[in-house]
């Protein structure tokens, strides 16, 4: 049985599961109730996919490694135990999700530069549309963003677009809080060093 027919031949849960707190939403997963599933996917794919753009810089990949997420959530969901910390097990998830998409995509592009090497050199010309890009301020931001080392972005991004406290972060990552707070501050001391070095 595929997952689409697992999830249309669950049971119903309670009407209001919109209401339902994180912890009995998960009882519910585990328990098969698709539309408890839905409700998670509600809570959370927005969160879940804004990151993974934010850390590949690409939303088509963002959206494949957001539904990896869940579809993995949904077939290990027995496994699962709540602990208080859900938001911060499912971005768990998706930041290892997005290093093996980074890696494989890094991979790719060593081939693909590896084939082009042969080829004679074509002259780069910017459209008005990537002047414009360029010109951008926040754009400039996330070129600089995907040059930091993996975990410094990682800290970056939960705490400035996620919205994570320092702790939080630290739960999603098992780091200890003080690695977080040194990552968080050579991520930012890094970053105003590249786009300084931009200007």
């Amino acid at each position: 049985m595929n997952v689409v027919t697992e999830l249309r031949s669950v049971p119903q849960p309670p009407a209001s599961v919109a209401q339902l707190p994180d912890e009995d939403l998960v009882l519910l997963i585990r328990r098969g109730h698709s539309a408890a599933f839905g409700e998670l996917l509600r809570r959370y794919q927005p969160l879940l996919l804004g990151y993974a753009t934010r850390f590949l810089g690409d939303r088509s990949v963002a959206a494949d490694v957001t539904q990896d997420v869940f579809l993995s959530f949904w077939v290990e969901r027995q496994r699962y135990r709540y602990l208080g910390r859900l938001r911060a097990y499912l971005l768990a998830m998706a930041f290892n999700r997005c290093q093996v998409a980074a890696r494989a995509r890094r991979n790719h592009l060593r081939k693909v530069e590896k084939a082009s090497a042969a080829l004679p050199p074509v002259a780069a010309a910017d459209t008005p549309l990537d002047q414009l890009l360029h010109a951008a301020r926040a754009e400039e931001v996330r070129q600089q963003l995907r040059q930091l080392p993996v975990m410094r972005k990682h800290v970056l991004i939960l705490r400035y677009t996620s919205e994570l406290s320092l702790a939080e972060i630290a739960q999603s990552t098992g780091k200890s809080l003080g690695t977080i707070k040194s990552h968080l501050s050579r991520g930012l001391a890094a970053l105003s060093h590249l786009l300084r070095g931009r200007s």
